[in-house]
């Protein structure tokens, strides 16, 4: 899993929070408030590559949200979503 987003002016301190929901219909469960994190910065692009396996351990399967902010007071820059799923040949 990998996911990268352009940077907006505000985010040139290269210090951005990231929060997780989990969505189960129209029922949103916060799984990772919004965290100071730093990412890879090339030019104007933020990159993370988050490890699933510890995020099956932390949340398990399912569908989630992912905000991305440079203040998280103010609305986020970036959002997407992502569906974690346990591997068939999972031990």
């Amino acid at each position: 899993m990998a996911y990268s987003v352009d940077l907006p002016p505000a985010a040139e301190s290269g210090i951005v929070f990231i929060e997780v929901v989990r969505l189960d219909g129209s029922v949103e469960t916060v799984k990772l408030q919004p965290t100071k994190t730093v990412p890879q910065i090339v030019g104007s692009v933020i990159g993370f590559r988050p490890d699933p396996a510890a995020m099956l351990t932390a949340w398990g399967p399912g569908n989630y949200l992912l905000r991305i902010y440079t203040d998280p007071a103010a609305e986020p820059v970036a959002v997407g979503r992502f569906t974690l799923v346990e591997s068939p040949n999972a031990s």
